[in-house]
């Protein structure tokens, strides 16, 4: 018959509880808008997940592992009926490193979820989707003599992302403004449209800055920015409008989309041969973002109420 003998360490191993809790976070606790911002700006690459890893590292509690393996020796010890000095002579007779593995040990049993805790206490951040374009901004729809150029600029690419028929936005130009004479129509977009050429419209007429890009604004709750690798769908309800963040200035924000699409940031065109989008937490503490719309306008984000997901890799995209 064989015996089976534990050492001294896995003896000692049976003394810990199945899990243990290492991070502590208040309620009133957060994640930095740096981190956030991070994530946002290198589509969750490793880099982004690292600086997340070193937050985790700062709410840990290294005193808990201590207070883990102390418990542990004086339950052990009593239970042997031996002093706790005595306990500790017999691990150190077995191996130098006991208190390495056994540390290593505490870490595995480990059942706290910083992250996760200060994702829920973190208010839901305002997300900012900006589409670039070969042309420029919004400015350069117009040509010389008021013609306006519905094939070949950034107004039309405008309608192309938001899916509108170039002769509808044609049509409301005639009924509205008819100072204004469009080239020939060539491009025709099928199926139904995001926003309405009406929308598109008076959101340009009130444009209170001439270099401004299409932008769409929506909340995203902060557990869900942290599954963020590029691919982001931005929801029905969210508004949209004309801004500059460079100048603070932009439309009324009265437009809102009509469905829901998704963008892959991490998988745009390396040139602007069609138009490409950025995504920014709109929140003027962060550095790459300049001014934000709740600065700029000065209103809250309660003035948005839906929010965004994010699809964690293309499988998932609808």
């Amino acid at each position: 018959m064989t015996v089976l003998i534990q050492t001294w360490v896995e003896q000692l191993k049976h003394h810990l509880p199945e899990k243990v809790y290492l991070h502590e976070v208040n309620y009133d606790d957060s994640i930095p808008v740096r981190v956030l911002e991070g994530i946002v700006r290198d589509n969750g690459s490793e880099r982004s997940q690292d600086a997340l890893y070193e937050l985790e590292l700062d709410w840990c509690t290294w005193d808990a592992e201590q207070y883990y393996i102390n418990e542990a020796l004086d339950d052990m010890a009593r239970a042997l009926r031996i002093t706790k000095a005595e306990l500790i002579a017999h691990l150190e007779a077995e191996e130098d490193d006991w208190r390495d593995e056994l540390r290593y040990e505490v870490q595995e049993r480990n059942a706290s979820t910083p992250i996760a805790d200060l994702a829920r206490y973190t208010d839901d951040v305002v997300l900012r989707l900006e589409m670039y374009s070969n042309y420029d901004c919004i400015n350069s729809a117009y040509c010389e003599g008021k013609v306006v150029d519905l094939n070949e600029s950034y107004l039309a690419d405008v309608l192309r992302v938001l899916r509108i028929n170039p002769k509808d936005y044609a049509d409301v130009l005639d009924v509205l403004d008819q100072g204004y004479e469009c080239r020939d129509v060539t491009n025709v977009y099928r199926g139904r449209p995001l926003l309405s050429a009406l929308d598109v419209y008076k959101e340009h007429q009130e444009l209170s800055s001439g270099p401004a890009l299409l932008t769409f604004v929506f909340k995203m709750a902060v557990d869900e920015l942290l599954k963020f690798k590029g691919l982001i769908q931005i929801p029905a309800g969210a508004k949209v409008g004309f801004f500059s963040s460079a100048v603070g200035a932009g439309s009324i924000w009265e437009a809102e989309l009509s469905q829901a699409f998704t963008v892959d940031l991490a998988n745009q065109p390396p040139t602007y041969s069609e138009p490409t989008f950025g995504l920014f937490i709109d929140d003027s503490d962060c550095k790459h973002s300049g001014y934000s719309i709740e600065e700029t306008y000065g209103m809250s984000r309660n003035w948005l109420s839906v929010n965004g997901s994010i699809y964690p890799d293309t499988e998932h995209a609808a």
